[in-house]
């Protein structure tokens, strides 16, 4: 029976391994709920071992010549009991002692908090007696479809009826259980998801540190060798992890050659909407993202080439030589993609774990007799160099003939948008800003997209981001210093048990490990640039490196240069304890898989759809207080039937979350304007302009109404991209041209096209800008 759980968990594992990086990433709510499942299975089935065992003849030494295994487990238990702190409603006072900001986050969100339950009035009051307007008595400014536009099949937006009254409704009891007490993360709901997901990494990755194997009738519990079974399980993980980096990155090579405008030539992203036509973009292969792509890639390439340049313990000594021959073949492959995805940082991260891969055999190459090589020996690792230098060669030629840009790209399951080193710098600054904020509990792991537009800098972005692109300040912010402190405490005590085992290693172990290590320092340089451990995939396939190289480092060790202390297996003492405790753990176990099992199959923030009610848009701003949009479509639902304050203060409410949205400004200056508030209302068209200098966002210059626009208009309008130019804003000028156009103020379109030719240092940009300034002259008769 023994072997039998061996087999099945082991099969689970390469299942895993091979089944993450195929389904895109695992960024989809399917791909991971399955893949934590599947590891909340291998828990049951470990428990289950070890009751039907207690604990008897399980042939693997944990930690025997390391540190005992309380510094690793602490900090993560800590840092797990941390973010259930982050979900548990607490009383205002306390939660205003605990986290200042996120009390004045709810109390200006959530209108009436802590004093009342929100939105006790549903609709804020009616307007006055005989005021059927949408805002201050008057209806709305309606642009009406030309007769063409109605043929076409444009609706005409028709008004209400007079009696028309949205139904009240009370806010979600369950959402301010009990009364008014609230979390400290700003959206539960997706702390909920990252903290299974943390849960599954953190399980699988003690469960392949931990898992206990069967005891080998050549093996005892006393003999110096490591137990057959184990090394069989390590063998076939390490070879699964090769192949499966050479299938994604053959995957990748074919997709660039082969491009149909879809991820493995079937697969829409919801970003995408539609296929991408033309050529292919850069090389992602299974991934949507191609800097998740570059960085499965580097984590796997190392692997390869220690299996090419080195003898190792995966293959028999027979299948030596055909063993490096494939990670050359290998290793040449997966160099190949890795530089077609043009993923600058998953290139340092290479760099990163090669510098340390060459330390390591530099330092103590000649001590393991790694380069006394011989006959075929010789032979395939002068192959595998010069394949590696064809393979660089070739790639740096493609890409430059391509002219792919070297530019970052926005989400794990979005389109490429730009995400260049000025924009990331900015997300930076915003994320430490919140740290600044949130210092000491931060907004809630997961949080991050829910907020972020309130720190965005201007000008304001139709994109929508989830993540900060360097997971080390995006951690920071999230759980502040407490959460932040306890994972850098782990991953410290990790590295310090791994580098104190490098000199222990024998020479057929040594590469691999050295490999090990390479691909995790490959990791941490590419998390300051990417998101790469909040992809799934790649999560899964790091703690699964790290678990390895601890467990290597703890069984493969020089038995001479063992440390006194040594722990075993989940081992308890007591026979009951024997019992109960594996007990316990697989009924958590299976109540994990079914929370995982009942999570929402659509992702976030594709399952928040908008609100086209009262009702529905009170339910958004209960779900995440931290969302402007909610308060911008409650205005929306309402305006019929609220006053102008109430409309006013759900206005403001909305550009405080998110204050460079031109839609609520906008909507906010038109209130003013219905008010009679004709200074404060051009104040803010100039502001929102400013912030947004994109004329299609803005509907009162839209081209068949901006003629409409009374001087003051116009000028507000005119300030405020003039005050984009002047902070260098591209954008700004470009708008302000076309608003002069669409004016027929052809004079000043000239001037000012005129003026940026004389200031720009590119040819082809000045020939291009007296062009038009020549045209304006010529529309203005000048």
């Amino acid at each position: 029976m023994l072997r039998w759980f061996d087999r099945i968990t082991t099969g689970a594992v390469l299942f895993l391994i091979f089944f993450t990086p195929l389904a895109f990433g695992s960024v989809h709510t399917w791909a991971f709920s399955l893949l934590e499942i599947a590891i909340f299975i291998l828990v049951a089935l470990w428990m289950a071992k070890l009751i039907i065992v207690r604990g008897e003849r399980l042939g693997v030494r944990l930690t025997p010549h390391s540190s005992p295994l309380t510094p690793l487990v602490l900090p993560l238990t800590l840092f797990f009991v941390l973010l259930l702190f982050q979900m548990i409603p607490l009383p205002p006072a306390f939660l205003r002692v605990l986290s200042p900001s996120t009390y004045e986050l709810y109390q200006k969100s959530l209108p009436g908090w802590p004093e009342k339950a929100p939105y006790e009035d549903p609709v804020g009051g009616k307007a006055q007696s005989g005021q059927k307007s949408e805002v201050g008595g008057r209806r709305a400014a309606v642009i009406l479809p030309t007769p063409d536009e109605v043929r076409r099949g444009v609706p005409v937006p028709f008004s209400q009826p007079e009696d028309y009254n949205p139904s009240p409704v009370a806010p979600s009891a369950s959402r301010l259980t009990p009364e008014l007490w609230l979390p400290l993360t700003i959206d539960p709901s997706l702390t909920r998801t990252d903290l299974l997901k943390f849960v599954a990494y953190s399980i699988f990755f003690f469960f392949i540190l931990l898992y206990p194997f069967r005891v080998s009738d050549r093996w005892s519990s006393h003999n110096s060798d490591i137990n057959p079974t184990e090394v069989n399980f390590i063998r076939a993980v390490l070879m699964a992890v090769l192949l499966s980096g050479l299938i994604v990155a053959t995957i990748g090579i074919a997709q660039t050659f082969a491009w149909n405008g879809k991820i493995l030539w079937f697969f829409v992203p919801y970003d995408w909407g539609a296929p991408l036509a033309g050529a292919a973009p850069r090389t992602s292969g299974p991934f949507v993202n191609p800097a998740q792509f570059g960085n499965y890639l580097a984590l796997v390439f190392f692997l390869s080439l220690a299996g090419a340049l080195c003898p190792t313990f995966i293959p028999g000594r027979k299948t030596q030589l055909g063993f490096r021959l494939f990670c050359g073949v290998a290793g040449v492959v997966i160099l190949f993609a890795l530089l077609l995805s043009v993923s600058r940082g998953a290139w340092i991260g290479a760099l990163a774990g090669l510098t340390v891969f060459s330390a390591i055999f530099f330092r103590l190459g000649k001590k393991k007799n790694l380069f006394s090589l011989s006959g075929d020996g010789k032979w395939a690792a002068r192959l595998c160099v010069i394949g590696f230098s064809v393979a660089v060669v070739l790639s740096l030629v493609f890409v430059g003939a391509e002219g792919r840009p070297l530019i970052g790209t926005r989400g794990s399951d979005g389109r490429s948008v730009g995400v260049d080193f000025m924009s990331r710098l900015s997300m930076w600054s915003a994320s430490l800003k919140m740290f600044r904020d949130f210092p000491l509990w931060g907004i809630g792991l997961g949080s991050w997209p829910d907020i972020f537009p309130r720190y965005r800098s201007a000008p304001w972005s139709l994109y929508f981001l989830r993540e900060a692109h360097n997971d080390y300040v995006q951690v920071l912010a999230e759980t502040g210093i407490l959460g932040f402190g306890l994972l850098a405490l782990f991953f410290w005590r990790c590295g310090k048990m791994l580098l104190s085992a490098v000199d222990r290693l024998s020479a057929r172990v040594f590469s691999v490990y050295a490999a090990l290590l390479s691909a995790l320092a490959a990791m941490a340089a590419h998390e300051f640039f990417d998101f790469n451990l909040q992809v799934p995939a790649n999560a899964l396939l790091f703690f699964l490196l790290l678990a390895l190289a601890l467990r290597m480092k703890s069984s493969f060790a020089s038995p001479e240069i063992a440390q006194p202390e040594e722990i075993s297996t989940p081992g308890f003492r007591r026979p009951w304890v024997r019992t109960l405790a594996p007990a316990i753990t697989g009924c958590a176990s299976l109540i994990l898989i079914f929370i995982a099992f009942n999570q929402e199959v659509t992702p976030y923030p594709y399952n928040v759809k908008e609100p086209v009610s009262v009702a529905e848009a009170r339910q958004a701003i209960f779900a995440h207080p931290a969302r402007a949009a909610a308060h911008y479509y409650l205005v929306q639902q309402a305006r019929s039937s609220a006053a102008p304050s109430w409309l006013a203060r759900e206005l403001e409410i909305a550009l405080w979350l998110d204050p460079n949205n031109p839609y609520p400004r906008d909507l906010y200056a038109a209130l003013l304007f219905q008010q009679g508030r004709k200074k404060e209302a051009l104040e803010e068209v100039s502001r929102s302009v400013f912030l947004s200098p994109f004329l299609e966002t803005h509907a009162y210059v839209n081209s068949r109404f901006i003629l409409w626009l009374s001087a003051d208009e116009q000028t507000a309008v005119e300030t405020g991209l003039k005050r984009g130019m002047a902070q260098g804003n591209n954008d700004a000028f470009v708008n302000l041209g076309l608003f002069y156009e669409q004016l027929h103020r052809y004079l000043d379109a000239g001037k000012l096209y005129e003026d940026q030719a004389n200031k720009t240092r590119n040819l082809d940009m000045e020939s291009a800008l007296f062009l038009k300034a020549g045209y304006c002259y010529a529309m203005g008769q000048d």
